[in-house]
């Protein structure tokens, strides 16, 4: 796809037509699929270019303009400049209010939209009235089996994890699971992530078995989808080696944590978030088998001096 959309783009500027809507969509549709492919440099400055080129040809309120709006933000949330993020994001819902109303799907994703940028910056209960304010419209307005109620159940677990309701984060990520089914079948990279999220609190309320059997699944599915190095593939990765490490399984923890660590820095650099979760799963893992065989030197150490003075007694 990045082959084709880079040739299109050439076209456009041999065309003479580097100034009109479809080099924007092109611009914009480049930037996602670099973005996808986990690549953290090049997908800023292209969206910027269609937001400013998109800009440049309305001039004011339009639905492409409100999409690469939310596209910008999105990227750089994903980047770290949350507040930035939540700016952008804010600009796009009034946009979309403008042209839509108070009352529309599109509505309930900007509220979403911003409710995540929010959540970003530590504002965990306004992020979650926001979130809830889209439910209840998503629920209103498209029913119960939509892929947008599962994505708001999704962000909604996340909440209830960081104020402490692990049963209700549980219940949550788990019916977000079960619409995205529904929506789309077993074999889909929503509903691999979904697994991950549900795998992150099961591990967290110690159900380990379950959340090992939930990210197998997810590594699999996004494996298929996106490739064996992609970074959604290696925070799978990441995640089972904190399992592992929790239920002595070191060896396996060491081997898996290596190979995410090794994807994250070759996706995204040494910086990243997720590349230093991987390398905090190796160190955990290393650090359990120091530990284990410390344990494994005490006990028998204890058990040489136990047998000296067992015979010590019997000679006596």
């Amino acid at each position: 796809a990045e082959v084709l959309l880079r040739e299109a783009l050439e076209l456009q500027n041999a065309l003479g037509l580097e100034k009109s809507t479809q080099t924007a969509r092109i611009l914009r549709i480049l930037s996602l699929c670099l973005y996808d492919q986990g690549l953290a440099d090049e997908p800023i400055p292209l969206m910027n270019s269609a937001v400013a080129l998109l800009e440049d040809i309305h001039g004011g309120p339009h639905p492409q303009l409100a999409e690469a709006l939310n596209d910008l933000a999105l990227l750089l949330g994903e980047a770290g400049q949350a507040r930035e993020s939540e700016r952008i994001f804010r600009d796009a819902l009034d946009m979309k209010r403008a042209l839509l109303g108070d009352a529309h799907p599109e509505i309930a994703t900007g509220l979403n939209n911003v409710a995540y940028a929010l959540y970003d910056q530590g504002q965990i209960e306004e992020s979650e009235l926001m979130h809830r304010e889209a439910l209840a419209m998503q629920r209103d307005l498209l029913g119960d089996a939509h892929p947008d109620v599962a994505l708001s159940l999704g962000n909604l677990s996340y909440l209830a994890y960081e104020t402490g309701r692990l049963d209700n984060a549980i219940a949550a990520a788990s019916e977000s699971l079960s619409v995205y089914r529904r929506a789309f079948g077993d074999e889909h990279a929503k509903v691999a992530d979904a697994m991950y999220t549900l795998a992150l609190w099961t591990m967290h309320a110690k159900e380990y078995v379950r959340a090992e059997a939930l990210l197998l699944d997810a590594r699999r599915i996004h494996e298929k989808l996106l490739g064996a190095d992609h970074s959604d593939v290696a925070a799978d990765m990441t995640v089972l080696a904190n399992i592992y490490v929790m239920t002595g399984r070191f060896e396996e923890a060491e081997a898996i944590s290596r190979t995410a660590q090794r994807i994250q820095l070759q996706t995204l650099g040494d910086e990243h978030w997720r590349t230093a979760a991987a390398g905090g799963a190796l160190g955990a893992a290393l650090s359990g088998r120091v530990r284990r065989r410390r344990q494994k030197d005490y006990c028998w150490t204890v058990s040489r001096r136990w047998r000296r003075i067992r015979r010590s007694w019997l000679s006596t």
